[in-house]
């Protein structure tokens, strides 16, 4: 080999060498990690920034209108805790501290704007409201404005209470990614193949249609580029057609819809009717699809164009009705739309009652769209949250339903059911609650057993209790007997086990945090037990049902008692702690209480047969 073959040998290698090492650079880089997101809807969880590792945050837990949101350490409060709510154009974030109102994140200004301030809005589903979830290799996520999908939620800042707002995407910033238990990012290893789309058939969406003059019917070209279909009609006297919307100019009369696209003429008979349809108005009602996937038109006859499907429960709101040359009676929608008449049902007629503010007496009460079990769920309300009620109604089934408003007063309809709201606790007496004087372990007790057994659906314990009877309950120093405690209930029997937590005020107090996690785990109350040591009422032991923790009025510490001791009441209704008698007891000092605890005695399990 000479030299210069020698030469010309080794230059086609290198060209070689890295044509192929090129060819796997280029295939490497082009190679992208498929992410699959699961958002788990209709639970309560934190979401937490990346960069701060801080709290999406309602500031002071508020749940009014324009609530300011932003950034805070986990502390488990009610404004940091968020439900995904699923809507057609994304996902709404409504905090549980604003639950009862319906109120949810807010892009404030109702435009996306860079900087743009966030904060808490009555639901209307727009697009400032909803968020899509974009799920990231590491496993976190950014929330992208569904009004800017350019823009991300975002922390102003890493200090406590720095303001939430919009940042650009970007792959490097950590302030606009998010961790939380209610979204699951899965990664794909390998590369994703490049799927090979069949092309779609261009056609019209309906070949022939029966109209009149006072209704248009909208055409479309369907998998075509809308901007460069041409329209036309063959007739101009009898009919016109404006970016496919169809119009009849004349009664009993036919024409032809053109529309011409790359070349190719699609066709559309069209039939005006021969009488003006037999319409009639009416005040909007609200109907509900009476089975799945029922159909809703553009026209008041099943070849007009297919516009959407409703799912069984779906509220609609009707603004009319009319006959077609059928007879066939149609429902007009408040969007214009038509809906056949044996497809949905009427939502039940109301009575009006005077406004009411209501409170939801179980875990999870479910807010409804329309009177019945079967019907979308809009919302869950933690117990004791209230309502507005306006008006009750009583469905085929014989259950009674109340009527609320929706967010602020407005929107559509919301239904509860009536057995699940009533008044405040503290309000009203325990039902079929009464004690006599006695041994206040025992009947302490006996309300924390029966409001149990009333939060669990079960009918109300009637009877009362007369502790003497039973003789004396050593609670000091072997905890609560007299366990299982059964009742008869409905038919069945309900038994429930107690268990006791034991304190030391020197090496295991009582505090404050203990008393309202468990009002929040034992919503049906515990018993608090005094052991009357070193108070300032020469050792008087005492016990209570603790049945609350809210701060329901200002200049309260926010818990509610049953309390034998105090007449009028005699531990039939709520009073505050601070006009308790085991309150008095401790010299009305609340350090002094939590000191002298030395027994709390909570349901641990519930067998109902």
């Amino acid at each position: 080999m000479t030299k210069k073959h020698f030469k010309l040998f080794l230059f086609l290698f290198c060209m070689a060498l890295i044509s192929v090492l090129g060819a796997k650079g280029i295939a490497h880089a082009e190679e992208k990690k498929e992410v699959e997101t699961t958002i788990q809807t209709g639970v309560y969880g934190e979401l937490v920034n990346v960069e701060s590792g801080k709290c999406l945050n309602v500031k002071k837990n508020s749940s009014a209108q324009e609530a300011a949101v932003t950034i805070y350490q986990k502390d488990g409060t009610t404004g940091q805790k968020w439900q995904f709510l699923s809507f057609p154009n994304g996902y709404s974030l409504i905090p549980e501290c604003a639950a009862s109102t319906g109120r949810v994140l807010n892009i404030y200004g109702h435009s996306a704007k860079a900087g743009s301030r966030i904060c808490l809005w009555n639901s209307t589903q727009s697009d400032t409201q909803c968020w899509t979830v974009e799920a990231l290799e590491d496993g976190s996520f950014v929330l992208r404005s569904k009004n800017n999908p350019d823009l991300c939620l975002a922390e102003s800042g890493s200090k406590n209470s720095s303001t939430i707002t919009l940042k650009a995407y970007s792959e490097t910033d950590k302030s606009i990614r998010w961790t939380s238990t209610l979204v699951t990012a899965t990664v794909k290893e390998g590369p994703t193949p490049t799927p090979t789309e069949e092309p779609k058939e261009i056609k019209l969406s309906a070949t022939s249609i029966s109209t009149y003059i006072h209704i248009p019917i909208q055409l479309v070209l369907e998998n075509a580029d809308a901007s460069k279909v041409k329209w036309s009609v063959s007739s101009e006297t009898k009919g016109y057609v404006k970016d496919g919307e169809v119009h009849a100019l004349k009664k009993n009369c036919s024409f032809t819809v053109y529309a011409k696209y790359e070349g190719k003429t699609y066709k559309c008979k069209v039939t005006s009717e021969k009488n003006d349809p037999k319409f009639t108005t009416y005040k909007d009602t609200y109907y509900f699809a009476a089975k799945d996937n029922v159909k809703v038109y553009m026209g008041p006859h099943s070849s007009a164009p297919l516009v959407k499907k409703l799912n069984k429960n779906e509220v609609i709101v009707i603004a009319g009705e009319l006959r077609n040359k059928a007879d066939n009676k149609w429902y007009v929608t408040n969007d214009n739309l038509y809906v056949y008449s044996g497809n949905v049902v009427a939502v039940p007629a109301y009575t009006t009652m005077e406004d009411t503010v209501l409170f939801a007496q179980r875990k999870d009460t479910v807010v409804y769209s329309a009177p019945g079990e079967k019907a979308e769920v809009i919302a869950k309300m933690p117990m004791h949250s209230y309502l507005t009620v306006f008006g009750e109604l009583t469905d085929t089934a014989g259950e009674t339903w109340y009527v609320t408003y929706g967010p602020d007063k407005t929107g559509a309809f919301r239904y509860v059911r009536a057995k699940d709201f009533g008044p405040h606790p503290h309000l009203a007496s325990v039902p079929g609650c009464e004690v006599h004087r006695g041994n206040c372990t025992f009947c302490a007790a006996t309300t924390m057993v029966r409001r149990r057994a009333v939060h669990d659906g079960l009918c109300d314990v009637a009877g009362s209790v007369n502790a003497v009877t039973y003789g004396m309950i050593d609670c000091y120093s072997g905890g609560l007997k007299f366990a299982p405690w059964t009742y008869s209930v409905n038919g069945g029997t309900a038994s429930y086990t107690t268990n006791t937590l034991y304190f030391d005020k020197n090496t295991n107090p009582c505090t404050v945090d203990i008393l309202k996690k468990l009002c929040v785990d034992h919503p049906e109350g515990i018993v608090i037990y005094d052991s009357g040591e070193a108070n300032s009422n020469n050792g008087v032991m005492h016990a209570v049902c603790l049945g609350e923790c809210i701060p329901w009025e200002d200049g309260t510490n926010g818990f509610y008692v049953y309390d034998i001791n105090d007449a009028p009441y005699w531990g039939t209704q709520m009073i505050r702690l601070e006009d308790s008698s085991i309150y008095r007891n401790n010299g009305s000092s609340m350090n002094n209480l939590l000191a002298n605890i030395t027994h709390i005695i909570y349901i641990e399990s519930s067998t109902v047969k």
